[in-house]
């Protein structure tokens, strides 16, 4: 009836273009060139000591971050996610009381940002 070849390679082929179909789906869906952004503004901001807007860069950053929390969960392992999560909030925390190691907690964010909000980034 069907010849067992025949059918391996069409599972192939559907699986390679499934892949790629989500590939597309999370690239365009997940909001890395937004969130380098706000972390740019919020980098600009600190430097030139200008807390308000920082506070408020990054409070739309989080509100960014959680907003779309559900899809990058879906893309990533717990232990990246716990990490930037956790950063985040020390971000915001230092942020709040204008401290400037808060540059340190906006490249830590701007390195481990690749692991987290690509597609398929892997370990």
């Amino acid at each position: 009836m069907f010849d067992n070849y025949d059918i391996r390679y069409k599972i192939a082929i559907i699986w390679f273009l499934a892949f790629i179909l989500l590939w597309i789906i999370f690239r365009n869906i997940l909001p890395l060139k937004s969130m380098n952004y706000q972390l740019n503004n919020i980098q600009a901001s600190i430097e030139q000591g200008d807390w308000k807007k920082a506070d408020q860069y990054t409070e739309e950053f989080v509100h960014n971050f959680e907003s779309n929390k559900f899809i990058i969960q879906i893309n990533n392992a717990t232990e990246a996610l716990i990490s930037f999560e956790h950063t985040v909030g020390q971000l915001k925390v230092t942020v709040k009381n204008k401290q400037d190691s808060s540059l340190e907690y906006v490249g830590a964010l701007r390195e481990m940002i690749n692991l987290v909000v690509k597609p398929f980034s892997g370990p």
